[in-house]
């Protein structure tokens, strides 16, 4: 069954400057079999409008949250590390922007992938790097580093990483 909430298209809708979204989602079984899963669709069709989105799983069955933006003249997309949504669990998703060109997205009150320290030490959630043979971070300055997993927790869901680099900003 189709669940949505529908409402008709205004001005307002289309915020020009900061704002944030956030929900509760719990995933259904199918949703493994399920192609792009739609959390936020203003009909993203122009540079005028936006959508939230959990992409198609990967072969891991990990999927990443998008968020495409339109700023007028051009549009803009923002994505996750991937993260899995077992079927009957709920979670608390949210991303904000900050109306100059930065996206943070959060799972159950996290961010995901957060440099605590200057000398490069990185909190992220467990279920991020769970499994991974190699770990890449990509920094919003778009600058790249190959990670080491000092330490990962499942049950409270943190990972702590390590990545050698100079002038690395902290939250």
């Amino acid at each position: 069954k189709h669940h949505a909430l529908v409402v008709s298209s205004h001005p307002s809708l289309s915020p020009l400057a900061a704002f944030s979204g956030e929900m509760w989602v719990q995933a259904k079984a199918d949703l493994a079999s399920s192609s792009t899963a739609y959390l936020l669709d203003k009909k993203y069709a122009s540079h005028t409008d936006y959508q939230w989105v959990l992409q198609a799983p990967e072969k891991s069955g990990a999927r990443r949250m998008v968020l495409n933006l339109g700023f007028g003249q051009d549009s803009e997309s923002f994505a996750t590390e991937p993260m899995t949504f077992a079927p009957g669990e709920w979670h608390h998703v949210a991303f904000t922007y900050d109306g100059a060109g930065t996206v943070k997205f959060y799972r159950d009150g996290s961010v995901a992938g957060v440099i605590v320290r200057p000398d490069g030490y990185i909190l992220t959630n467990h279920h991020v790097v769970d499994g991974a043979e190699q770990v890449n971070v990509e920094l919003t300055d778009g600058r790249s580093f190959k990670a080491k997993v000092v330490g990962s927790d499942q049950p409270s869901d943190l990972a702590v990483l390590k990545i050698e680099g100079a002038n690395l900003q902290t939250l």
